[in-house]
């Protein structure tokens, strides 16, 4: 079936995607995303710091594989695709410190970047968690795309296909809760992708830097976000359901409650022209695609 917004996307010059650049807002952001966020503890995840349970030789292996794995990323991307990452990380700052500052994912919601070898093996940006009342925390990770004109994001959602399609989902090694008095691995954890393009970023950075948390809080892109989270598991349970993998069907719908949750948080938030984010509409044309 003929569909516009997906035609449109694909119609428009690939050349795009190689003229990536930073602008000096975006090289501050990324700049400040990196000294206060991305390098600071208390928002992301350190294999350091599970020594007692794994043993000193795992850690310093899975230490080392991750950096190994980022050095091989760096030597084979072009000066563009780096951008596209630097991007990328300025947005993941962003989600993470306006989750915990503005409550973009949830009033009970912790969100933590993974360590580099959940990061470069497990292929998860981003992990939340939702504690939820009476019931057991749900977590579910996060892949993170700023990138339009590329194949990362249809990549990005066909490894979630084949986990489903194998009963076999994704885990985070490396994994604590927000008080860290849990530290056992996760294991068969739903996983969506979320992303914006670059000019949203650039809105966002904007305010950041400009230190407007009054506006971040009320950003339409955490309503953007949660929809896009919500839309996927929904696919994704329904996909796993018609293959008969139960578990991985429960798994997805688990998560789906947990953003329920947070959509009616939200509901008031209107996108506006968000919804024609191309970033956002290759995400939704990626998931109907594949997991219709």
């Amino acid at each position: 079936m003929y569909n516009p917004e997906q035609s449109l996307i694909r119609s428009i010059d690939h050349k795009r995607e190689r003229r990536v650049e930073l602008s000096p807002l975006m090289e501050s952001a990324y700049a400040r995303a990196e000294s206060e966020v991305l390098s600071n503890p208390d928002y992301g995840i350190q294999e350091k710091d599970f020594i007692k349970e794994y043993g000193v030789g795992r850690v310093q292996s899975d230490i080392a594989l991750g950096d190994r794995l980022k050095r091989k990323f760096a030597s084979e991307r072009s000066i563009p695709e780096i951008n596209s990452k630097k991007i990328a990380d300025t947005f993941e700052a962003i989600v993470l410190m306006q989750s915990e500052m503005s409550e973009w994912l949830g009033s009970n919601a912790s969100t933590l970047r993974t360590a580099p070898y959940d990061d470069f093996v497990n292929k998860v940006d981003m992990v939340v968690e939702w504690n939820l009342p009476e019931q057991d925390s749900q977590v579910l990770a996060l892949a993170v795309d700023v990138t339009f004109g590329t194949s990362d994001i249809a990549k990005k959602i066909a490894a979630i296909r084949n986990e489903i399609e194998r009963g076999d989902l994704g885990s985070i090694q490396y994994f604590r809760n927000q008080d860290s008095t849990d530290k056992s691995p996760r294991l068969h954890v739903a996983r969506t992708v979320v992303g914006v393009g670059q000019p949203v970023v650039e809105e966002v950075a904007g305010l950041w830097m400009a230190n407007n948390n009054k506006a971040l809080g009320i950003h339409p892109v955490q309503r953007l976000i949660v929809d896009q989270i919500g839309f996927q598991l929904t696919k994704m349970h329904q996909y796993a359901v018609r293959l008969g993998q139960l578990e991985t069907a429960q798994a997805y719908k688990q998560a789906y409650d947990a953003i329920q949750n947070v959509r009616a948080e939200k509901q008031n938030i209107d996108v506006g022209e968000l919804k024609n984010d191309p970033v956002r509409l290759e995400i939704v044309n990626q998931t109907r695609e594949q997991f219709s």
